[in-house]
């Protein structure tokens, strides 16, 4: 191989080594945007869950008076939407039922209701439920009651969309016993999560 040759070929391998690093330094930073575009995706989804409706529900007044009021026994809840943006097309159902023996699901002889009209739940602002036993409350039943022989059992589950997932319903539920002061969770129906999608 003549000297000219030996030069070509110094100068085509030098050519190959610079394409090779070129694309190895090209492909390095494909893979650092890559990353960066996906921590853009996690830090937006994080972003919108801040800015999404959370429901949260709590008594309202004392559940064990309002459960013992002769004329209409009741528990109140507090239903509040914690999020930054309002719940469109909100709806619930409530269940309550004075249960004997510990809690393992309604029965058919709970009080069952489904409102009929869906309404918006804005930020920070109350809604009051009234989650009525409109078959009313016996004497024996206060009695075991005050005795904790039986125990009041209420379930909400309430039905919304937000401002950002067009086409899908998100639910909560909450179950609760009434207690001596105050509410307790039940074992189960508290949870949250995607309902449905609309047809769109």
């Amino acid at each position: 191989m003549s000297h000219g040759e030996w030069v070509v070929s110094a100068i085509t391998l030098a050519y190959v080594l610079v394409s090779i690093l070129t694309f190895l330094a090209v492909k390095r930073q494909a893979d650092i945007a890559e990353r960066q575009v996906n921590a853009s995706e996690q830090q937006f989804k994080v972003f919108l869950e801040g800015q999404r409706p959370h429901i949260a529900a709590t008594a309202h007044c004392n559940p064990k008076q309002t459960l013992a009021d002769r004329d209409a026994p009741r528990v109140e809840i507090a239903v509040r939407n914690k999020g930054l943006t309002p719940a469109y097309d909100f709806d619930y159902e409530s269940w309550i039922e004075v249960i004997s023996g510990p809690f393992q699901d309604f029965s058919d002889a709970a009080d069952y209701f489904k409102s009929e009209d869906r309404f918006v739940v804005y930020p920070n602002n109350p809604l009051i439920l009234n989650i009525p036993l409109r078959k009313g409350i016996t004497e024996q039943q206060l009695t075991d009651l005050r005795l904790l022989r039986a125990q009041t059992c209420l379930r909400i589950r309430v039905e919304y969309r937000d401002a950002f997932s067009p086409g899908r319903r998100w639910y909560a539920n909450f179950g609760f016993e009434v207690l001596p002061t105050g509410l307790g969770f039940l074992p189960k129906y508290n949870d949250a999560g995607e309902a449905a999608r609309m047809a769109e």
